[in-house]
């Protein structure tokens, strides 16, 4: 369900930005799609699971004050259960919390400051700064709004954590792609080995597109061996927080 789930978000997400990257090579046009379809997409997630829930949660609060003056404005006897409901009982009618959205969303917004971070650098800090205001907005939901999930046991995220692994692996590709052939970040560095014409379009010179490709292919393989070496001598866990599960 999550690997069916997250290849149709992707597909709809990605689709268009690999095309721009990989076909047209054009990274003026992955920019301007990413940096619309991302801060859209950052937005939209604020408003929907923030501003929405909080506008709706003080709207019901007002009209369960205005209950309240009005009972016992009148004096009834019978209170209506709205207005003298214990509070279990109005926290088990709040709707459950949805945790699969939120993953997916930060799996997809991972993919967007990773797998593009060449055409648009400066997304990184913007995830940060909506993640940071999402975390309040998510405390608050779930705080107000919806029901605390049941918490359970778990070693992992499961699936969740081998989807980051293939974003991050994958971006050490389409990165090196994007600088090498999308954009005149390489001709910047290298600019031997290309042509320009009087348009601006930038092209490989004759006889140099093997030396190009080798070094494409070279700086990803060393992306990806520096990646295995932090996997690999970098622990999931700090020391500390393994010594104090030990000793519980």
């Amino acid at each position: 369900m999550i690997i069916k789930r997250f290849m149709f978000e992707a597909s709809d997400c990605y689709l268009v930005l690999f095309y721009l990257a990989f076909f047209e090579q054009d990274v003026v046009k992955v920019r301007s799609e990413l940096i619309s379809v991302f801060h859209v997409d950052t937005f939209r997630r604020l408003l929907l699971e923030g501003v929405v829930p909080y506008l709706t949660q003080k709207v019901k609060s007002r009209r369960k004050e205005a209950a309240v003056a009005l009972s016992k404005k009148t004096d009834d006897e019978v209170v209506s259960d709205e207005t003298n409901i214990s509070t279990l009982v109005e926290n088990s009618k709040k709707d459950h919390y949805d945790q699969f959205d939120d993953y997916i969303e930060m799996i997809i917004q991972l993919g967007y400051i990773t797998l593009f971070a060449s055409a648009y650098p400066l997304a990184p800090f913007v995830a940060i700064i909506a993640n940071f205001i999402e975390l309040r907005l998510d405390a608050f939901k779930l705080t107000y709004v919806t029901m605390r999930p049941r918490p359970m046991p778990s070693s992992d995220i499961g699936t969740w954590k081998v989807l980051i692994k293939i974003i991050v692996w994958m971006s050490a590709i389409t990165n090196c792609f994007i600088f090498c052939f999308s954009s005149m970040q390489m001709y910047q560095y290298l600019p031997e080995y290309f042509t320009v014409d009087k348009y601006g379009e930038h092209d490989l010179k004759a006889g140099s597109g093997i030396i190009v490709i080798f070094l494409l292919f070279g700086i990803e393989r060393l992306l990806i061996v520096l990646g295995l070496l932090i996997d690999l001598f970098v622990p999931d866990m700090p020391e500390a927080i393994v010594k104090k599960k030990k000793k519980r």
